[in-house]
């Protein structure tokens, strides 16, 4: 029986190449050695002669159809979580480099925002597209929103125009802290979606 035991092991192992595709074989042997612990060997004979027969009867080929599908999952997830990964990275990366002197300290806040941000928002733009595709479907309407929100800032804000009498120093400068104060918070949103991709 003891022969018998081995022989189907080893031909469930024949079939199957690999950690996933050899589980039949590998769940075979540790539930054998857990009869052994739990009633001793006579249960194990009749349990193996069981498996035997049932091995005689049924083809191996849906065991390796089921390794195979199971292999092409694995596959197809590794390379959606690389994707994943890549479009945090790029997203994260063009908001920073575009965005310096901007964010997260406003120590180079241009004269023209809308003038500095033209050449920029296709750049972020692709970012965000590029991101959007991993974004949880419940969540795809408030970063959509985020984005218009932040586009629209970016395309119409420019400074008051007035004469010195209409708009004090003070008044204007306000106005930029308020401006740089809307800006940062829009960005902080958008960078704030790549942050469940890194847990």
């Amino acid at each position: 029986m003891i022969n018998r035991c081995i022989a189907t092991a080893t031909k469930l192992w024949q079939y199957q190449t690999g950690f996933v595709m050899a589980l039949p074989s590998i769940l075979l042997l540790c539930t054998a050695y857990f009869a052994v612990w739990q009633k001793g060997w006579g249960i194990l004979d009749n349990f193996f002669e069981q498996i035997w027969l049932y091995f005689e009867v049924v083809p191996f080929w849906p065991f390796v159809l089921l390794g195979f599908v199971v292999m092409i999952g694995l596959i197809v997830d590794y390379i959606n979580r690389r994707r994943r990964i890549d479009a945090v990275e790029y997203f994260d990366s063009a908001f920073q480099e575009e965005l310096a002197g901007l964010y997260p300290i406003a120590s180079r806040w241009p004269d023209e925002l809308s003038v500095f941000m033209q050449p920029r928002l296709p750049i972020l733009l692709d970012a965000f597209t590029t991101l959007r595709n991993f974004i949880p479907q419940d969540q795809l309407r408030e970063y959509n929103i985020a984005w218009n929100e932040f586009n629209d800032f970016s395309r119409t804000t420019s400074p008051s125009v007035g004469s010195d009498s209409e708009i004090s120093p003070e008044v204007a400068r306000e106005q930029q802290l308020l401006q740089q104060q809307q800006f940062q918070k829009m960005v902080a949103t958008l960078l704030s979606y790549t942050e469940q991709f890194k847990q």
